[in-house]
């Protein structure tokens, strides 16, 4: 998994506050007929860019037509979050199943990733979103 040295300093330290390993986030992309599409996702982060285990076929459809992409990860109870929006590719290489299988071992452990192993294919529509931010707003945290 990329390390995590490129990522802005503030924008980690929101993350860090907000997001656990295995919790979700909520991505949203856009269908091809412009309407919004939100699912929740699990998401990893390093080096400037995150990770997002994608899983069935409307996801892939929609960042095929249009790589654009959001995403906000909240804490519940509160008005704290950050939402970031960006551009995603789609990867299912041998690289970005490393990637998987690491996202999904910090998140679950050993166990956790025998349980959910798979192999990424686009095609099959399982496969590692590798999102880069462009822009961010950070909501109810200190300094925000």
């Amino acid at each position: 998994v990329p390390q995590e040295e490129g990522m802005d300093p503030t924008l980690k330290a929101a993350l860090d506050q907000l997001h656990r390993l295995d919790g979700w986030v909520a991505l949203a992309t856009t269908k091809r007929n412009g309407e919004p599409h939100v699912k929740p996702v699990m998401m990893g982060y390093g080096d400037g860019v995150f990770l997002f285990s994608l899983t069935g076929k409307q996801t892939k459809r929609n960042l095929q037509h249009d790589p654009r992409a959001c995403f906000t990860v909240y804490r519940a109870g509160d008005y704290a979050h950050v939402i970031v929006w960006g551009t995603m590719v789609l990867r299912d290489d041998a690289e970005a199943q490393d990637w998987w299988n690491e996202l999904i071992r910090r998140a679950f452990g050993e166990d956790g990733l025998r349980a959910r192993q798979r192999t990424l294919s686009i095609a099959e529509g399982t496969c590692l979103g590798v999102f880069t931010p462009r822009r961010w707003r950070i909501f109810g945290l200190p300094s925000s």
